[in-house]
């Protein structure tokens, strides 16, 4: 359910639009019987036969204006100019007609938006060759493949494209049939099966010699792509779309808007270009009117919806230029809709737009929960704890990123800790980040911030020297965790179980990767509010570490089940010594309760933890309500989170993890406002909450 938006009490600002003209055309109307014709009484103006010849006019009329463009792994835009959009269009038309392709064989791609799917496509129509864009969902969210089998059975394609081979490969391989050629902008690491897969470079460094004397011929008529419907009821239908229609139809729309013909339509767009809306009317708008389509990565819904704003920041200099310069009441009127709002606050009070992003809509993206922490801490301690969370959020990605080996991820591991701590190179590390570990995202969010990772350095560097020495510091112990575990645990892939061998080394590993965040927090709580915690620094420290500790411990059992799965048993293996067991018990299910006292021996030592952790908030005074929740949330959600995982029977089942539902969250977060200002009552839900806990033992 959606709130209204309140009313301001401020005066409406008057709203300056610019004066725009909307085509207007009479109609014929006539009658027969129970139906009404409608006739345009003007006939539609004179336009090409093909959408290429839009792009032969726009790199001879602005050859280095940019047809498209698309965000690199250092947060540039980077372009596709008309003129070389052209050159690699006839490329590969050249490419594809030696291939002998054809409407019963056309053209497949597999992958999203981006550059190369753009020039493929292009390649095709020059070549009068039809191509088809298939929902990447097909390929990436389906688990038998039914919609990319039909789509692939009726197309019977003579190429294949997919921008990444190794994300789509299990999908190739499933579905498309040996004998078909496939292509990627990225070959794959180590060979999948014995399929041959060619670069999409080799397209690119063909010489044209027949292909614009083909073009020259291509009929107005012919197939240009094959649109499918959606499948959301039955299976997805093939439709094709001719040139004429293409061509016709953004005619239409240049003629109900003749803005596009005075000045070229700049678009940032999400819309998926195996859709009609973002593929025909989207990029067509940009095409045939000499404009340029930046490609957004984001989407507006919850969690994609960061990196449409960063695109509109960053890219669209005009439109970060007019919010900054408009009124605040002007743009809470032009943005109050659904989600951009509760960030014009921080787009307004934040003088660079890309830390305002970063620690805006990236971290909400990114970890909704630490956002919300975030957002309660004195504004001082903002900057550095929110960057260094995206940092270790982003080291974090890499190290569980299994589709690439252990080793590359602890190669890009330790570069990245050398970035963080002054290490400079000639954007090495970025470009690795973006070929190696970025493409094989499913969320679009880690996409986004590994992505980031040159401007969230940047914003490092403007930090206080003992602000950013801080946050080195931190990463730095971060990663240790990280490079821990990849040293100590075999590969994912390898159906291999470890397990640590000493309850120091879980201890050790908890303070690594959390505890060590304790000792953070506390040094920039003397650092930003100095005289507020009551006790001595070393104290509050130790009590910093068991926080942290408390709150990793929870997640080592409540995610028992599925770090199993990947061949991680955190549970020390002279603890199931003890108890009969093995890691490979772990793996049954059907032994939760067999390893129950096991788990509750650790759940007992996460509650001495917990105790801890409500003693170094009870130090924080009372009137310090912001840095006292953003304790007290994770504490009550930590225990919460243990309350369900002792209730759980299956608490080894990957299927059936112990965890909070968003709405008690909600709850919980709701509820611990009224018990923030006092000591008795914080103190008197949580040892409640350890004492319900307890008594399930």
């Amino acid at each position: 359910m959606h709130s209204e938006p309140t009313q301001s009490d401020t005066p409406a600002a008057p709203t300056q639009y610019r004066a725009t003209t909307i085509g207007a055309s009479s109609l014929r109307m006539r009658r027969q019987g129970d139906t009404w014709y409608l006739h345009a009484s003007e006939a539609l103006g004179e336009h090409p036969q093909r959408m290429t010849q839009r792009l032969e006019s726009g790199a001879q009329a602005h050859p280095e204006r940019w047809l498209a463009a698309r965000r690199g792994s250092d947060g540039q835009w980077i372009g596709l100019s008309y003129a070389s959009a052209l050159q690699s269009a006839r490329a590969i038309g050249q490419a594809l007609l030696a291939r002998n392709l054809s409407a019963e064989r056309p053209v497949a791609i597999l992958s999203g938006n981006d550059l190369d799917h753009l020039q493929l496509a292009l390649g095709a129509m020059w070549a009068g060759i039809p191509y088809a864009a298939i929902s990447p969902a097909y390929a990436l969210a389906s688990g038998d493949y039914g919609k990319l089998c039909h789509t692939i059975d009726l197309l019977t394609p003579g190429l294949v494209f997919a921008s990444a081979y190794d994300k789509f490969a299990t999908a190739i391989d499933a579905v498309v049939p040996a004998d078909v050629e496939v292509v990627t902008a990225t070959l794959p690491r180590e060979p999948h099966t014995a399929r041959s897969v060619n670069s999409f470079s080799d397209l690119l460094r063909t010489t044209p010699t027949t292909v614009d004397a083909v073009h020259a011929a291509v009929s107005p008529d012919a197939i240009a792509k094959f649109l499918f419907t959606s499948g959301s009821t039955k299976l997805p239908k093939a439709v094709p779309t001719t040139h004429r229609m293409l061509c016709s139809n953004q005619q239409m729309l240049l003629e109900t808007f003749p803005e596009f013909a005075q000045e070229p339509p700049v678009l940032v767009d999400w819309l998926p270009w195996n859709h009609t809306f973002g593929g025909s009317h989207n990029v067509g708008i940009a095409l045939y009117n000499g404009g340029t389509l930046y490609i957004d990565d984001g989407k507006p819904v919850n969690g994609k919806f960061g990196e449409t704003l960063h695109n509109l920041l960053l890219g669209q200099r005009g439109i970060a230029g007019a919010c900054r310069s408009a009124r605040p009441y002007t743009i809470r009127q032009r943005l109050i809709f659904a989600r951009i709002l509760p960030y014009t606050d921080q787009i307004q009070s934040m003088p660079n737009p890309t830390r305002a992003f970063l620690l805006g809509p990236l971290l909400k993206g990114v970890s909704r929960s630490f956002y919300l922490t975030l957002r309660v801490l004195p504004v001082g301690m903002r900057d550095p704890i929110g960057l260094a969370y995206l940092l270790a959020r982003a080291a974090d990605t890499i190290a569980d990123t299994s589709l690439i080996s252990p080793e590359q991820r602890l190669a890009l591991l330790l570069s990245l800790r050398d970035q963080v701590n002054g290490a400079t190179d000639d954007g090495a590390l970025l470009r690795r980040m973006a070929d190696e570990v970025a493409g094989q995202q499913i969320q679009s969010d880690e996409k986004v911030l590994l992505e980031s990772l040159g401007p969230a350095l940047d914003v490092l560097a403007q930090l206080s020297e003992a602000d950013r020495k801080a946050v080195r510091e931190i990463v730095s112990t971060l990663t240790e965790g990280m490079e821990f575990d990849l040293r100590t645990f075999p590969d994912e892939r390898s159906g291999q179980i470890a397990a640590l061998r000493e309850y120091d080394d879980l201890d050790r590993y908890t303070y690594l990767v959390a505890g060590c965040v304790g000792e953070f927090w506390t040094t920039m709580t003397y650092a930003h509010m100095p005289g507020t915690l009551k006790e001595r620094p070393d104290t509050m420290a130790h009590r910093g570490v068991r926080f942290g500790k408390a709150l990793q411990m929870t997640n080592v059992l409540r995610d028992c089940g599925k770090d199993l799965r990947i061949g991680r048993c955190y549970l020390p293996q002279s603890m199931l010594d003890r108890h009969g067991l093995s890691a490979r018990d772990l793996l049954l299910p059907a032994n939760s309760l067999r390893a129950r006292p096991l788990m509750v021996e650790l759940l007992r030592k996460t509650l001495d933890h917990f105790r801890e952790a409500l003693d170094y908030t009870l130090a924080i005074p009372a009137f310090s309500v912001r840095l006292r929740l953003a304790c007290l949330w994770p504490i009550l959600i930590g225990l919460e989170t243990l309350l369900l995982l002792v209730d759980n029977d299956a608490w080894l089942d990957s299927q059936k993890v112990s965890k909070v539902r968003r709405n008690r969250v909600y709850q919980i977060i709701a509820s611990s406002l009224l018990l923030v200002p006092s000591n008795g009552l914080v103190c008197n839900a949580i040892e409640k909450r350890i004492r319900e806990i307890e008594a399930r033992f």
